[in-house]
This record gives C-alpha cells, structure tokens and sequence, in this order.
C-alpha cells in the first residue's frame, strides 16, 4: 500500500513529466483526479500547474513556440 505523501509526489511527477490521470495506472489516476478536482472546486493552481501550461502553450501554439 502506497502511503499519502508517497501517492502526492508520485503525482507531481508526473505532472512534472506533463501526464494526464488517464495516463497512469490505478490507483494514482484516481489520486491525481481527485486533487485536481480539489483545486480546480478551490479555484487554484499548484507550481507544477503553471509548468504543464506553459508546456502545453508550446505543444499546441507552433508560431508561438518559434518565438
């Protein structure tokens, strides 16, 4: 059994390593879709927020990343 804090940064990273819930196995999907519920319910972000953004801007905006 994974323990609370072990379940946490095995969500920052991958977060981290810019993965979705539904890209990791049970139980941590259900770990990490339940804390970004939390946050999203809260109306914030965390630091690893702010870097998956950024990561997905250049992903999807080409002209923005040749900038």
């Amino acid at each position: 059994m994974m323990k609370p804090g072990e379940a946490i940064n095995a969500v920052f990273k991958a977060k981290a390593d810019a993965l979705m819930p539904e890209q990791m196995s049970e139980p941590l999907a259900k770990v990490y879709s339940a804390y970004e519920a939390f946050k999203t319910a809260l109306k914030q972000m965390d630091f690893e927020d702010m870097i998956l953004h950024a990561i997905r801007l250049f992903r999807s905006d080409v002209e923005f990343a040749k900038r």
